[in-house]
């Protein structure tokens, strides 16, 4: 059933009590309603039902930071665009522009305002890109909390400090003079992290308020080592992965769904209650909708499979335990790229195919409206059909092959919000959102 959409509150309205985990999607990264929509849902979802976590799609590092400036008094920020300085790598007008600057205050002020309630909301990105920074954050943590073995990881670790991007540091374990050393290095990290895991952590939450550090560092030291786990992984199967190969794309993925697990687990050892945390995700489409449900989806690599996030959550949880949003639009305005790493521009989007799923919905002539799969749904939503994609980059000329792949929506997600014109997403005025 088709229903008019006028505010945020009709769509948390379709999601349950024993809903844990609410996945928000979007099929542009740069389409400024989406933000709002999400953003809007996200507030509801904190102050109302009690959801705790905000994972997005972005690094862990510089979201770290934003998240201390959410809080914590002590923040080194003053201001929301303050704690977003740490976002420095491409896509950047993703997250630095108003509307997730307005949230942090938000997400800021009702932390602030709610003391006497023990457990604060946190906002984190879930990516696995920044295997460099990451390193230098567990480093700078055990400074802090274990000076000696800080000492004896520098040193194991000493081999990244000569490299400026983690694509500099694939290229060498996967052609270079790394290649050699290729499995003593993946071998390092993974021990690295065990013996933090098993031999250390629980140490560490007993020390860090006696050193007057937030408990969240230690689960911060934890995804940061998982994070140069899984960063390692992908680059180096996107140098070595054929043409349409989906292994670096599963690992990043894969580890999508391992941070969402993660955080409701862990962040238990730090709850007054120990209760676990329901969580917020906001991510592409293409993660969130279950690939199940795609030509390319699978569970396992006979054929090459892909499986992703919205696939995960379903199986570990079970269906009635998350709630998939597919946001979708039809033409108006998008902010992306040319192509990976080049500076955001603002695209006129071309309609989409009168045969795929968006023009579908807009020729119901419907400005926006949701249909929550729990109710009926519209005969032609039961037919596999194109839909369109639109990450980062936007090829025009090219839309058919580069941007849209076949699905049945159904099994993708739980409910589907349209809006059938869309404007762009707009950057901070700072250049900086648009300087690589």
């Amino acid at each position: 059933m088709v229903t008019l959409l006028e505010n945020a509150q009709q769509l948390v309205n379709t999601i349950s009590d024993e809903v844990q985990f609410v996945l928000l999607g979007e099929n542009t990264h740069g389409s400024e309603e989406f933000y709002k929509m999400r953003s809007e849902m996200t507030k509801i979802l904190v102050e109302k039902r009690g959801f705790r976590v905000v994972l997005v799609e972005g690094d862990w590092p510089p979201f770290y930071r934003i998240n201390k400036y959410i809080t914590s008094e002590k923040s080194m920020d003053n201001t929301a665009k303050e704690s977003m300085e740490g976002i420095k790598n491409y896509p950047l007008w993703m997250w630095r522009n108003g509307i997730i600057a307005e949230l942090i205050e938000w997400l800021r002020k009702f932390n602030l305002e709610n003391e006497k309630r023990k457990d604060l909301v946190y906002m984190l990105g879930m990516d696995t890109y920044s295997l460099l920074e990451s390193k230098r954050w567990v480093c700078a943590f055990l400074d802090k909390v274990d000076p000696e073995y800080s000492d004896i990881i520098k040193k194991q670790l000493s081999f990244l400090d000569e490299y400026n991007s983690e694509k500099e540091y694939a290229k060498d374990v996967v052609y270079g003079k790394l290649k050699q050393y290729s499995q003593q290095i993946q071998d390092l990290y993974q021990n690295i992290l065990s013996k933090i895991q098993w031999e250390k952590m629980d140490k560490y939450f007993k020390k860090c308020p006696e050193l007057g550090i937030d408990k969240f560092a230690v689960i911060s030291c934890e995804q940061s080592l998982e994070v140069m786990i899984n960063a390692d992984e992908y680059f180096r199967k996107l140098y070595l992965e054929p043409p349409g190969s989906n292994a670096s794309w599963n690992t990043r993925d894969q580890h999508f769904s391992m941070t969402i697990m993660r955080m409701h687990e862990q962040l238990k050892n730090i709850s007054h209650n120990g209760e676990r945390s329901k969580i917020v995700v906001w991510a592409h489409n293409s993660h969130v909708g279950s690939s199940l449900a795609s030509e390319r989806g699978g569970q396992n690599f006979e054929k090459n499979d892909q499986w992703n996030l919205g696939q995960m959550i379903r199986s570990i949880y079970g269906e009635n335990k998350s709630k998939i949003f597919g946001f979708y639009t039809h033409h108006g305005t998008v902010t992306a790229s040319p192509e990976w790493g080049v500076p955001c521009q603002t695209y006129e989007l071309n309609p989409a195919l009168d045969e795929s799923y968006e023009g579908q919905f807009h020729k119901l002539g419907i400005k926006q409206f949701f249909i929550d799969f729990n109710k009926n749904t519209p005969d032609f939503l039961s037919e596999p059909r194109l839909q369109r994609w639109i990450g980062v980059s936007y090829v025009k000329d090219n839309e058919l092959k580069s941007h849209y792949g076949k699905t049945k929506i159904l099994e993708q997600y739980d409910c589907v919000v349209y809006i059938d014109k869309t404007t762009a997403l707009e950057p901070f005025d700072d250049g900086i959102a648009n300087r690589i």
